[in-house]
């Protein structure tokens, strides 16, 4: 851990946005769908790696790890973001790159869908309701 924070402080201002994100936030703006992070950083470790991401850094629903007793894969962070921010789980989607995303969601019963654009090629969604392969997929599930 302390290997990648060195090299991840070393190369941040080098970092952007996936191609299509910010379009993807957008629309889903445009929509008036409440956005949110629920992420297995700490509050630190996010505020310090989205400082150039402020579409992301600056969502009204940030859930870190540090905020509930287990991290992903449980559905605990999950379920914590639904109950502070009152989300209703048949209304949820969650976004995800792992396979710890999509177990934290199936355990907290809201809706997945595997972001295939920055997820490993070889790991198994298998239990994710939906396939994105561009952030764009995303607008139209929402739609």
């Amino acid at each position: 851990m302390a290997e990648y924070t060195l090299q991840f402080e070393k190369n941040m201002n080098s970092l952007d946005y996936f191609e299509g994100i910010e379009k993807m936030l957008t629309g889903l703006l445009e929509m008036d769908t409440r956005l949110g992070v629920v992420t297995s950083k700490d509050r630190n470790q996010f505020e310090k790696e989205t400082q150039r991401f402020p579409m992301i850094s600056t969502m009204k629903i940030i859930t870190t790890s540090d905020l509930t007793e287990n991290p992903k894969p449980s559905g605990d962070p999950l379920n914590y973001t639904l109950e502070k921010f009152h989300l209703k789980k048949r209304q949820t989607l969650y976004v995800g790159d792992s396979i710890f995303d999509m177990q934290a969601a199936n355990e907290a019963e809201v809706d997945f869908a595997i972001a295939a654009w920055g997820a490993l090629p070889a790991a198994s969604f298998k239990h994710a309701k939906y396939l994105a392969k561009t952030p764009n997929e995303i607008v139209t599930i929402v739609r």
